[in-house]
């Protein structure tokens, strides 16, 4: 196994996943509501997401000592989750940039796994470009129709929360194997 490996904590993956894909619905389906609300929900998404990428990466650390990555990234997320949730007045303007600079924070660290992991760098690497991509559009133009930027918000969080919950039940798979 990898000294750097996400195997032991592949639940955090799809955990993570599975509350991506339910807000990436959320925000597909219920794009009239008002952008004030969809603040609050990418808050609680990024603080959430954060928490289980920062436990995890503590609970790796006790196996091997380089899963720093894991732990910048639960970080950040909380931080960003933090400040939107307590500031969404001031965030309802910047808050497409919080959103962006996430993506794209995501996409390079995706890039990383993909060259620190031996297993799936294909998928690793697709989802980093499709990140990289997203906070592309976001940086071009934030303010381009809160109605449209949701729908895009929404199929972001959809096609990341599968692609997590993919990867960590192969992660799971492999685990399983490893193990016997």
């Amino acid at each position: 196994m990898d000294k750097f490996s996400p195997f032991s904590n592949w639940w955090s993956i799809v955990v993570k996943g599975v509350v991506a894909l339910l807000f990436g619905l959320f925000a597909m389906l219920e794009t009239k509501m008002a952008f004030q609300t969809l603040i609050y929900y990418f808050g609680f998404l990024a603080i959430f997401s954060g928490l289980i990428v920062f436990v995890a990466g503590l609970k790796s650390r006790q196996d091997n000592r380089q899963t720093n990555y894991w732990l910048v990234e639960g970080i950040l997320d909380i931080v960003i989750g933090v400040m939107v949730v307590l500031f969404p007045a001031q965030s309802a303007e910047v808050v497409l940039l919080f959103i962006g600079a996430w993506a794209l924070f995501m996409g390079i660290m995706q890039f990383v796994y993909a060259f620190k992991i031996q297993h799936y760098k294909l998928i690793w690497a697709f989802n980093g470009a499709i990140s990289l991509l997203f906070s592309y559009l976001i940086f071009k133009d934030p303010f381009a129709g809160a109605v449209a930027l949701t729908m895009i918000i929404g199929i972001y969080a959809f096609l990341l929360g599968i692609f997590l919950i993919v990867i960590g039940l192969k992660l799971r798979n492999f685990n399983q194997r490893f193990d016997q």
